[in-house]
């Protein structure tokens, strides 16, 4: 269980980085200016990736507790 909640705080923390940095920048790769729009169509694209790994971590606390034995 501990290596769960670890690796939540590494995902959250890339997560975080990741945020900041596509608030930050003002050229992408290919070279286009970031627009304000342009910004929130990057983030609602890593809000959705964020979502599908949050659910993802889900299904895997719900496996573990669900090993995990009952204490009397």
């Amino acid at each position: 269980m501990k290596a769960w909640w670890f690796s939540n705080l590494i995902i959250a923390i890339i997560f975080g980085f990741m945020t900041v940095f596509l608030m930050v920048r003002r050229v992408d790769g290919a070279g286009a200016i970031q627009t304000p729009g342009a910004k929130l169509a990057a983030l609602i694209v890593l809000g959705v990736v964020f979502l599908f790994v949050v659910l993802i971590q889900l299904m895997v606390l719900f496996g573990i507790q669900r090993r995990k034995p009952k204490r009397p």
